[in-house]
């Protein structure tokens, strides 16, 4: 401490090569930090181990290399580590020379006269903070030769805006080059394995393309609001997007999300990460499957979420978000996917006149009760208070988009009016071999692929159908507006064409 106290005074610093009868071995970090004022600093024989940031702050060109140690050697004013080839000291005057494999842990970092500098081909490794906060830094190649870029590399380079990043590089650490504006930068290295959290601005990339050689991506790998879409193949091994929501596929970890102000979390997820929406501020809704187990810390932090629409029970979502702060205020609709088939959550309603259309007097379920989302998949109950339930009304279900199959229980007699209509993300339906009557009840199942009939293929041509006009053939057929299904009888498939 003492030492420190003096050493903005002009005068020649020598390391000694022992101390009370022990080698001096190491010269330990940031040891002669914010000595401006020393004019020379000879570093003795037995010194075989400098650690990061030593000499911040000093000129290389003041460090002395006693004769007799082989373990460094000063060298186009870069101080240098042999066998390594580590750069660990370097400035604004610096030549880095050919050779040199590793540009040392804050080897440049807070050298705000740097400018301009070159790497020469060999250089594989770019260490943790190399060139943090060179705020002039504005102009330096990254050779083909180089693998990694670690953490903080560039960080807060706020003037480096032109800079090419080669396909060799496998490694860009967190925050790599967080705060520098990386301008001429649109696409990630094409052999890239690991993206550490916060790695780069994004502000002018229109989409991100993730390659498929990357193994690992942190938490925050992508910052939200700053672009427009990410993408990535489908079939690739470690990762994949859906609902633009990029998700481990080994783990079911949703590590990041796309921007925008809602967000469909796809059934299977199982653990939120941390930072996954954390500054999301535009986001206003969110659809959390059942399936979701896990929220990590911070997941949600300083996010204004106003409305959920959760797959599991109350109880479970309280159990769920119980320290998660950030959700408390939302406004939280919890619908349970074992509960679906419970006859609580269906409006009914008992028909006591003969219907005109359908002909028939009966409890049938009207919707689902006010305030219940409807799940992606929907058990019809048989039965309600006791009394067997017969038909689905009109509009049931029309436009509960998050729907994908319908399971139809026997004992149900007709499908009524626009019943499913506008279920976009219907994609199967299971008819029992009781209903006797179907109504214009798809229009809008684009995605509906398949029926699943119980009985015979006569039995499904038995079956009355409606048109949009309410009547057996005038008007347009049952069919029609919805996706190109077949109907899978007991003993054969039907075509829509045929159905």
């Amino acid at each position: 401490k003492e030492e420190k106290k003096n050493c903005d005074e002009a005068y020649d610093i020598v390391i000694p090569d022992s101390y009370m009868g022990a080698a001096v071995t190491t010269i330990e970090n940031y040891a002669f930090d914010g000595c401006r004022g020393v004019k020379s600093i000879v570093i003795p024989p037995s010194i075989h181990t400098i650690k990061p940031g030593a000499f911040q702050g000093i000129k290389t060109n003041i460090i002395q290399l006693s004769p007799q140690n082989r373990h460094f050697r000063i060298e186009g004013d870069c101080l240098i580590e042999n066998g390594a080839e580590r750069l660990i000291h370097g400035d604004e005057t610096s030549r880095i020379p050919c050779g040199v494999k590793i540009i040392g842990e804050w080897a440049f970092a807070q050298c705000y006269y740097l400018v301009s500098i070159r790497l020469p081909d060999g250089v594989l490794t770019i260490e943790d903070d190399a060139f943090y906060d060179c705020t002039r830094l504005n102009d330096i190649n990254i050779p083909d030769s180089v693998r990694r870029i670690c953490s903080g590399a560039f960080y807060e380079c706020n003037r480096l805006e032109n800079i090419t990043l080669p396909d060799s590089i496998v490694e860009i650490g967190s925050m790599a080059f967080r705060i520098a504006p990386t301008s001429s930068l649109r696409a990630l290295p094409r052999k890239l394995e690991y993206l550490g959290s916060l790695a780069f601005n994004y502000d002018n990339w229109e989409e991100i393309v993730i390659p498929s050689t990357v193994k690992k991506i942190e938490d925050s790998g992508f910052f939200h609001d700053n672009f427009v879409k990410l993408k990535i193949s489908d079939s690739h091994p470690y990762y994949e997007l859906k609902n633009n929501c990029l998700i481990e596929k080994q783990t079911g970890r949703l590590i990041g999300e796309g921007s925008g102000t809602e967000i469909v979390i796809p059934d299977g997820v199982t653990t939120i990460g941390k930072s996954a929406f954390c500054y999301h501020s535009e986001l206003q809704s969110i659809v959390m499957p059942r399936s979701v187990k896990v929220i990590e810390e911070g997941a949600f932090t300083d996010t204004y979420i106003s409305n959920i629409e959760y797959g599991g029970t109350r109880d479970e979502w309280e159990l769920l978000t119980e320290n998660v702060p950030a959700l408390l205020n939302a406004k939280v609709n919890c619908l349970s996917l074992s509960d679906i088939k419970n006859e609580e959550i269906f409006e009914f309603k008992k028909r006591e006149e003969q219907d005109p259309y359908l002909k028939l007097r009966c409890t049938y379920i009207v919707s689902l009760k006010k305030g219940i989302v409807c799940p992606p998949q929907i058990t019809i109950p048989s039965k309600y208070k006791g009394k067997k339930v017969k038909g689905i009304g009109p509009g049931a279900f029309k436009n509960c988009v998050s729907v994908e199959s319908i399971d139809i229980p026997d004992g149900i007699e007709y499908i009524d009016f626009e019943a499913f209509s506008g279920c976009i993300n219907l994609s199967s339906i299971s008819i029992p071999q009781s209903v006797r009557e179907i109504g214009y009840a798809f229009e809008g199942c684009q995605n509906l692929t398949s029926i699943f009939y119980a009985g015979t293929k006569d039995e499904w041509e038995e079956i009355k159908k409606y048109t949009n006009s309410r009547t057996l053939k005038v008007g347009r057929a049952w069919k029609e507006g919805s996706g190109k299904f077949v109907v899978y009888c007991k003993d054969k498939k039907i075509p829509k064409f045929l159905a």
